[in-house]
């Protein structure tokens, strides 16, 4: 049962829904725990409610004040005159005091716990979200502190766990890997009240930390935990809106201090959705990176550098706005194949999504009247406000205007992103960085952006003043999709203290967000440096602008990729040569020098070799083999001979498709370098491939993309792979995994982790 309270343009009566509330619902006993997706049936008739225990009573309303754990709100730093928190600014971790520190942490602690005052009864922290994607409420609640204990134990500032068992299932939160991956939330939870003293405890704990912190901040200090853990917090602040914006209205309370929607919803006329004219951007050159002694915190996948030169291309001024998704709708856009990828249109078949999931429809389907669904009230759908879509659905739009207006229209890339911005890479100065200028209360005036809270929603594209470009809400409002993967710039490196923050993204399937929303703040979207990613089908408050490119062709090249292996042309001849070529092919080394050079020839084949033998003296089942290596050639080859089916995995595409090209001709042409730039042609020839059928992917990410659907295979082979990995006991473990009950992993490699993104995999002396 979904169900939406529903209103005119006024505001709900929050005084009436209190009093609704009072019989907040067991829900888990009227629908088996699952919400319907707003997006399909809103539902209009009255909800069927269950009298709350009497344990209840304390999360009814307004709360209490045993409810705070930090600071009250009414004493918290970011209390403004109007009796709401906002976010404030984030302090310089080069000369803040330790008072601003400790006045950013409670902020953000106190900020959350707002939020969560909005959630009315027991079962509405317990019930999972309708999409099953994702934690309940609960676990996000104590998530944030559960992670502060644990990253300063790492960092070594805290000795021992407050509650081993809430910090374990508090600590690892869910990213959905697939839209129907539902399996999530088969557990108990603890009460409320545990996870609230749980909180309390771990408040005084950290506070006690930040008094005694040595300052100023560095990112190589242990102390770097507290700034990450303010960070942290600010993220979950933001997601846990959107999971509330995606709960039925009866489960809610528009909390007391949290900041009132924009005004504009308001208003008693309906506004009309300003003309979004493309503004020419010329050619430009673009550095990405923040730098490492920028006094701010910032997650690892910022830091490292980028360089490249940007053809030019038009952008629409404005974010789409819902009456330009409007219009998309009326297109039939929704129902239209062609328009969508072969994954968004999976995903638009399986949530049957027919428009905006915030938007609800205001009668027959055919009026194409709606309102739209914001954190704690239902408005008319204001036109002039950006549309919150998913990937899926604003590339969709995009290929549909391409049709309608007979240009090549997409999603702007992060290099392009940069470029309608006033400033960017190493132009920024402090004074351009948002988060650093300005919070809430004073955004929309120093930083023209409805960021940090200045408002509890998003708001017309037009409300605040447009960049030196022309162009509006580069920062704040709501997130901008791009056209980008989430990518690692050169010399990325990940922080000891989270070590798995970014790399498991680095899959190809993750896109980047950018700017920040009316409730990103600090790092998490409101600076400079920000870039965040998720799955193409997950809902953020985020929208997306338009890019007209006037050179279609160049997208592979000014996008990013993903790869975190090398892929130099040079290095993958070598690769192939050294499998398949002669040592003087390799080197102009003579003597007992190149019989050394010699002894490396044909490594993967007789690692394969010594795979199947080992196998065969085990009478191990040769079935399904897999090897992953930067050039997999010769050992797909040799598998071929000996088992069923072999998958040969690659981490770059270029050596992917040289693979697959030896594989199928025989035959593939290579360059031996001689001096310099001169290069010799070498014809190179593999012997022929046994009958087992051959399968060679390009695997992308830290992970190759390996996951449950890869299967199990009774013979793995990972040949000098580990030393090139940014996380090689992610990728280790993503293959041993795949590898089945009885089966064998055979590992090669040259041990150099000098060229490791991710330090080494470490290992111990057996000493018993």
């Amino acid at each position: 049962n979904s169900g939406f309270l529903r209103c005119s343009r006024s505001v709900l009566p929050w005084p009436t829904l209190a009093q609704t509330m009072a019989t907040v619902c067991n829900a888990s006993r009227v629908d088996s725990g699952k919400f319907r997706n707003p997006n399909i049936s809103p539902c209009v008739a009255p909800v069927q409610h269950v009298k709350p225990t009497a344990t209840d009573d304390w999360l009814l309303g307004e709360r209490p004040a045993t409810w705070w754990t930090g600071k009250h709100p009414e004493e918290c730093p970011g209390m403004s005159k109007q009796g709401v928190l906002q976010v404030i600014k984030h302090p310089n971790l080069d000369t803040c005091t330790r008072d601003e520190l400790l006045d950013y942490f409670d902020n953000a602690w106190t900020l959350t716990e707002v939020l969560f005052a909005s959630l009315q009864g027991e079962e509405t922290f317990t019930r999972a979200p309708y999409h099953g994607l994702r934690h309940p409420m609960i676990f996000y609640y104590g998530h944030t502190a559960c992670v502060y204990i644990n990253k300063l134990r790492v960092a070594g500032l805290v000795k021992d766990p407050i509650d081993p068992y809430l910090e374990v299932i508090l600590e690892t939160g869910v990213d959905e890997m697939s839209w129907d991956d539902m399996s999530k939330n088969e557990m108990e939870w603890p009460p409320v009240a545990n996870v609230t003293e749980y909180r309390r405890t771990a408040y005084k704990i950290i506070r006690e930390v930040f008094e005694t912190a040595q300052l100023p901040i560095k990112m190589d200090d242990p102390c770097w935990a507290l700034a990450m853990g303010i960070a942290h917090e600010h993220i979950h602040m933001e997601t846990s809106s959107v999971l509330l914006r995606e709960m039925p209205l009866q489960f809610l309370r528009l909390p007391k201090y949290w900041p009132a929607i924009h005004p504009s919803a308001l208003a008693t006329q309906e506004a009309v959705a300003p003309k979004n004219d493309l503004i020419d951007v010329p050619a430009g050159q673009v550095n990405l990176g923040k730098p490492v002694d920028w006094p701010s915190f910032g997650w690892d996948n910022e830091y490292g550098s980028r360089s490249l030169s940007v053809p030019g291309f038009s952008a629409s001024k404005f974010k789409i706005t819902n009456a330009e998704m409007l219009e998309f709708i009326k297109a039939d856009g929704y129902r239209t194949e062609r328009y969508w990828s072969a994954e968004g249109w999976a995903w638009r078949l399986f949530r049957n999504a027919k428009w905006p999931t915030f938007w609800l429809p205001d009668g027959p389907a055919g009026l194409h009247k709606y309102k739209l669904r914001c954190l704690f009230e239902v408005v008319d759908l204001p036109m002039n406000w950006p549309v919150i879509v998913n990937f899926h659905e604003a590339t969709a739009f995009a290929a549909w205007r391409s049709h309608r207006d007979q240009i090549p229209c997409r999603l702007l890339t992060e290099a392009e992103t940069n470029l309608i911005r006033d400033k960017s890479g190493p132009e920024v100065t402090l004074a351009d960085d948002p988060c650093m200028v300005a919070g809430g209360a004073d955004s929309i005036e120093k930083c023209r952006a409805n960021l940090q809270l200045a408002h509890g929603s998003e708001g017309p594209v037009d409300a605040c003043k447009p960049g030196e470009k022309g162009f509006y809400d580069v920062f704040g409002n709501v997130w901008q999709w791009c056209e980008d993967p989430i990518f690692p710039y050169g010399g990325f490196k990940v922080h000891p203290l989270y070590d798995d923050f970014t790399v498991p993204c680095f899959d190809g399937r993750h896109r980047i967000i950018l700017g920040g929303s009316f409730i990103s703040a600090g790092d998490n979207g409101a600076s400079a440096w920000s870039r965040f990613h998720f799955r193409a089908h997950f809902f953020q408050h985020a929208g997306f602008r338009l890019c007209v490119p006037s050179d279609p062709s160049a997208l592979d090249r000014i996008r990013g990729s993903p790869n975190v292996f090398s892929a130099a042309s040079a290095i993958l001849d070598a690769n192939l040569l050294s499998q398949f070529g002669e040592a003087e092919q390799l080197t102009a080394l003579t003597g007992p020098a190149l019989d050394l050079v010699r002894t490396g020839l044909a490594l993967p084949q007789r690692c394969a070799d010594i795979l199947v033998s080992t196998m065969s003296s085990l009478a191990l089942p040769k079935t399904r083999a897999l090897v992953a290596q930067s050039c997999p050639a010769g050992a797909a080859a040799t598998l071929s001979r000996s088992f069923d089916s072999v998958v040969a995995l690659s981490p770059t595409l270029v050596a992917s498709e040289s693979v697959k090209t030896l594989l199928t001709t025989g035959h593939l042409e290579v360059h031996r370098t001689l001096e310099g730039e001169l290069q010799q042609p070498v014809p190179l020839s593999i012997p022929k491939a046994g009958p087992g059928e051959v399968a060679v992917r390009h695997g992308e990410g830290a992970c190759l993309g390996l996951d449950e659907s890869s299967g199990l295979y009774q013979g793995a082979m990972v040949v000098d792979l580990l030393e090139e990995s940014p996380a090689p006991k992610l990728l280790l473990s993503a293959v041993a995994a795949r590898v089945a009950p009885g089966g064998l992993l055979l590992i090669a490699g040259s041990h150099d982790w000098g060229k490791a993104g991710g330090g080494q995999l470490g290992g111990f002396r057996d000493v018993s």
